[in-house]
């Protein structure tokens, strides 16, 4: 089976930092928790390890490569089954993450992954975005993997008063700040920050 750390020298050739000891342990926790739930719960389509590992969790690590998050909270909008978010929490204790995603089951999973992990800078809202009431400080940021980034989630987002997105996207464009291969992928993935003010 396939190890996070067998993928140590991709990060590091991609400037994304090493988990530290206790890190690695959540992160793996992570993918064995989403493993144990898919089997009972079918929360997503893949359902191999080093699937997961290497095309979701490798994946969602990418913004480190490029992204300063700080302290400001980040709101992952459609968070799913925690990617990117959750991987990104546990490498960030310091940055408050809100997990948007509106599937109940996916919400529960997430719900006890953040119990489980003791992941004290994530809070779970089971809704969606424009029904989202947000009690935190301004978001400076949001971020988003497998939604489809259009005009409508602009507006709302602006509307939440967010100032910048950054998502994942299978092509370049303007907005790309970020180009990368995950390993034993030939095609291209891109990470993307569109500035909403």
């Amino acid at each position: 089976m396939s190890r996070l750390q067998d993928f140590y020298p991709w990060l590091i050739e991609n400037k994304i930092a090493v988990p530290e000891s206790g890190q690695k342990t959540r992160l793996n926790q992570f993918l064995e928790l989403l493993l144990s739930w898919n089997r009972k719960m079918n929360l997503t389509a893949d359902h191999n390890h080093h699937i997961l590992l290497t095309r979701h969790l490798l994946d969602s690590l990418t913004p480190l490569a490029m992204e300063e998050f700080g302290k400001n909270p980040v709101v992952d909008v459609g968070s799913g089954t925690g990617f990117p978010a959750i991987p990104l929490a546990i490498m960030l204790p310091e940055t408050p993450f809100v997990l948007i995603e509106k599937v109940a089951r996916k919400c529960a999973f997430l719900k006890m992954t953040v119990r489980r992990l003791a992941l004290t800078n994530v809070r779970i809202v089971e809704s969606l975005l424009q029904d989202w009431v947000q009690n935190e400080p301004r978001f400076q940021t949001a971020i988003t993997r497998a939604v489809r980034v259009d005009a409508e989630l602009k507006t709302q987002l602006i509307e939440k008063g967010v100032e910048r997105l950054v998502y994942f996207s299978s092509q370049p464009s303007e907005n790309t700040i970020l180009e990368y291969q995950l390993p034993a992928e030939k095609r291209k993935r891109f990470l993307d920050c569109f500035s909403l003010k």
